[in-house]
Formats: C-alpha cells, structure tokens, sequence
C-alpha cells in the first residue's frame, strides 16, 4: 500500500503523495472526488440509455437478468419475494407436511416431493425435489434409510 501510494506523483510538480502539505493533499483529494462524480454520472447516463432500449423491447424489464422472467403473478420481484409469496401461500411449513406424507412408511426424495404436492402445497421452485431434499437433510427429525428413502425417526426409548 505503501509503495503504490508513493507511486502516485502529483502531476504539476512530480511530487510523492508523501511530499505534499496537507493543504495539497485535500486538493487532490477534492480532484479525485470530482472525477469520480464525473464518471458515475456518465455510468448513470450510460445505464439510463440501456434501460430506454431495453424497455422497447417485448418482455424486457430494466435491471432484469437476461433470460430471468418473471414468475407468474409476481411483479419480477426477487427470488427472496417469491418464496415469501411462496411460504404465505401455504398454511404448513414444509416440513409440517413432509412430517405428515412420512407417517406411513418411507419415500425416495422424489416421492416425498411428489405426496408434498399431492397435499396442495404450493410452490415455485424450479427443482422442488431438491427443496425437499434440503428439508429432509437438515432436520433432525428425519432419517434416511439404507435404500436411500427417507422415514421419520422414532424417538429411542431411555435406556436404563
């Protein structure tokens, strides 16, 4: 840090950084807080010509990612947003209902995934299976299987 701030030369008279009065060194701080400003405020210009020829076009939100549509229903918002959206729209956190689909036996992920929404639980997710898996993996209350299924663990009795 040092070397590179000695390397900085004042232009006018080849100065150091480390050379100059405290008076030089607020104007050359006040310089580079104007160029600065310059260039934000051709980087604003630059952005609000993109986005006029981005909204021009069907489909195209501005500030949208590329190939990042909207989900139905949702005004583009964040995926934060949506699986607020998502967790209102349900009466039972998923892991309530994963509890509920394993009472009876065991299930693959896939399966689990499939009984969840079978329940008329509602989501947005591009890969629920994984969302499943995730539930599953994390909580304690669930155990999987030499075969790969999931089951909800029994509680051991006290040993004494």
């Amino acid at each position: 840090m040092s070397e590179r701030r000695l390397q900085i030369q004042r232009q006018s008279t080849g100065l150091s950084v480390g050379q100059l009065s405290l008076t030089e060194l607020h104007q050359e701080l006040l310089r580079r807080v104007e160029k600065l400003q310059e260039d934000r405020q051709e980087l604003v210009g630059r952005i609000a010509a993109i986005d006029l020829e981005l909204s021009a076009l069907p489909g195209v939100q501005p500030g949208s990612t590329i190939g990042a549509a909207p989900t139905p229903g949702s005004e583009g918002g964040t995926r934060q947003s949506r699986a607020a959206e998502t967790r209102r729209a349900n009466p039972r956190p998923l892991r309530e209902v994963l509890m509920t689909v394993l009472d009876d036996g065991t299930l693959t992920t896939r399966e689990a995934a499939d009984a969840v929404l079978a329940t008329g639980y509602q989501t947005s997710s591009r890969n629920f299976p994984n969302t499943v898996y995730v539930v599953l993996h994390k909580e304690e209350n669930f155990t999987r299987t030499d075969q790969g299924k999931w089951m909800v663990q029994t509680s051991e009795p006290a040993a004494e």
